[in-house]
C-alpha cells in the first residue's frame, strides 16, 4: 500500500464537514473485513482507508494541531501500511464482564507467541500471524492486537482462488476457533493481496 501522505489529513473544519460520511464508509469496510474466531475474539483486517479514518479520528479527538506532533501520528500510521503480500488486522477481545479484566492478562498470555493466530489455505500451508509492538498503555485489557499476515507468493496465489478453503484459526491453551474465510469477506482480502510482490 502506497503511504499516507501529509496533504491527505484534512484540516479540523474540512473533517468535519465530511466525517459522517467517510464514517459510514470505514464502518461498512469493517464489517465486510471482520471475522469471529472463538467465543472472544474477532479479528478486522484493515485497509489503507480505514487506517487513514483512525488518524484522523485520533487527531481530532485529542486535538493534534501541531505539525510535529501530526507527522509523528502519520508516520505510526504509515508502519500498520502492510507491505505487499501481507495482511494487516487487528485482534479485538471482545470481553463483557468488567470484573474480569483483572484477570485478563493471566487468561491471554503466550497469545503472541509462536502461531496461536494464523490464516490455513488450504490443507497444507498456514500463514501464522506476527504480533507487531504493542505502544505504550496497550496491552491485555488495555487496547487491540495489531498484526501482519505474511503470505508467500504461492500462499496468495491459493488464497485468491476462491474454491480453495481458507480459514482464521486461533489455536490457544485457554481460547481457540476456526472460523472460514469466504464470501465477500474473501473477494475483498484476496484483493489485497493482488498488489505487486
Amino acid at each position: 500500500m502506497d503511504p499516507i501522505r501529509i496533504e491527505e489529513i484534512k484540516d479540523p473544519a474540512g473533517y468535519d464537514r465530511v466525517r459522517a460520511d467517510i464514517r459510514r464508509r470505514v464502518l461498512e469496510a469493517r464489517t465486510l473485513r471482520r471475522i469471529r474466531v472463538g467465543e472472544r475474539f474477532s479479528v478486522v483486517f484493515e485497509t489503507r482507508e480505514t487506517i487513514l479514518f483512525q488518524l484522523q479520528e485520533t487527531l481530532r479527538a485529542e486535538a493534534i494541531h501541531d505539525p510535529e506532533d501530526v507527522a509523528r501520528e502519520l508516520e505510526l500510521a504509515n508502519e500498520l501500511l502492510p507491505p505487499p503480500l501481507h495482511l494487516f488486522g487487528v485482534l479485538y477481545v471482545e470481553w463483557t464482564d468488567p470484573a474480569g479484566i483483572r484477570g485478563l492478562a493471566e487468561d491471554l498470555s503466550g497469545i503472541e507467541a509462536g502461531e496461536r493466530l494464523r490464516i490455513d489455505v488450504g490443507e497444507a500451508e498456514a500463514v501464522p500471524g506476527r504480533f507487531l509492538r504493542q505502544r505504550t498503555g496497550e496491552g491485555p485489557g488495555a487496547g487491540p492486537y495489531r498484526l501482519r499476515f505474511p503470505f508467500s507468493a504461492e500462499a496468495a496465489d491459493r488464497f485468491r482462488r476462491l474454491d480453495r478453503p481458507a480459514a482464521l484459526v486461533l489455536d490457544h491453551a485457554r481460547h481457540g476457533g476456526r472460523a472460514p474465510i469466504e464470501g465477500p469477506t474473501r473477494r475483498a482480502l484476496a484483493a489485497d493481496l493482488s498488489g505487486p510482490a
